[in-house]
């Protein structure tokens, strides 16, 4: 039976299809996210705050799109100069602390990538009290 995927974030890393160029077997399809955009995330980071040099990313390592996210985030880390830590999404309070210790140095920036269990923490704000040095 064919199958034609729509708007599935990574089917390679998924496990759905061999590659992107030959993706073989009976299945074919959209992406909803190219891993490369990542990348320009670190850009748009340095040209609004050009004295950032470390970047925290904000991800869920459970799911693939978390793991290529961050890997490509990290391949173009050190082009722009910039250093990059995953925070792993576990619990609110962890990240919390996670984000509270890296904020504690001065030069950081902050980067969330796409994650379906990030939307169940996103009322949740730091206050400048928790991150005192952000973008300093």
């Amino acid at each position: 039976m064919p199958i034609v995927f729509v708007l599935l974030i990574d089917p390679v890393g998924a496990g759905f299809v061999e590659s992107l160029a030959r993706p073989g077997g009976n299945a074919t399809g959209f992406l909803m996210f190219e891993y490369g955009l990542s990348g320009k995330w670190l850009e748009l980071l340095k040209q609004i705050a050009p004295g950032v040099t470390r970047v925290a990313v904000l991800r869920d390592p459970a799911i693939a799109s978390g793991i290529g996210q961050f890997g490509a985030i990290q391949s173009a880390a050190p082009s722009l100069g910039l250093e990059a830590s995953p925070v792993n999404l576990r619990n609110a309070g962890e990240i919390e602390r996670d984000i509270a210790a890296f904020a504690r140095s001065s030069n950081g920036g902050l980067i969330v990538t796409a994650a379906p269990r990030l939307h169940c923490h996103s009322t949740r704000k730091l206050s400048s009290e928790e991150t005192p040095h952000l973008l300093d």
